[in-house]
Parts: structure tokens; C-alpha cells; sequence
């Protein structure tokens, strides 16, 4: 919910959420050069930044749960 662009190793779930989207970048490695690579990579590309921003911000919402949780519970209540 922060905004703040995912720097994310090429795990499968986390860099499908990450690429589907948008919301950061997926590096091959946790190796730390390829991480200050990234954070400069992002600070030299301020519009880029932004939009990872805005798509981070959209993917938290899309993916709190909240329609998930109430789904469950009406079924739940159903089975009571």
C-alpha cells in the first residue's frame, strides 16, 4: 500500500504478480550489485519510477483479499 516499486528475485509466483502488473522489477539474482543496479536504474528514470509507483499502488489494492474474505464467509455462513 506504500507505492513503492518491487524489487523482486525471479521467484515464480512473486515475479508473475510483478510482471503481470507492472508493478517493479524481477531480477535474475539477490546479488547485492544487481540491486544497487536497479535502485540506480530506477532514481535515473523518474517517469518509470512513477509508473511502477502507480501500478504497485493498483496491485495492492486488486490483491488485498477483501473479495476473497467475503466469498469465504458467505459460504461459511452458508454451511452453519
Amino acid at each position: 500500500h506504500a507505492g513503492i516499486p518491487v524489487l523482486a528475485t525471479d521467484l515464480p509466483e512473486v515475479a508473475a504478480i510483478v510482471r503481470r502488473f507492472d508493478a517493479g522489477v524481477v531480477l535474475p539474482d539477490p546479488a547485492p550489485e544487481r540491486i544497487v543496479t536497479a535502485v540506480q536504474a530506477l532514481r535515473a528514470e523518474p517517469d518509470r519510477h512513477g509508473a511502477l509507483r502507480r501500478n504497485a499502488i493498483f496491485a495492492a489494492a486488486s490483491l488485498d483479499g477483501a473479495d476473497e474474505r467475503a466469498a469465504l464467509k458467505a459460504l461459511l455462513e452458508g454451511l452453519g
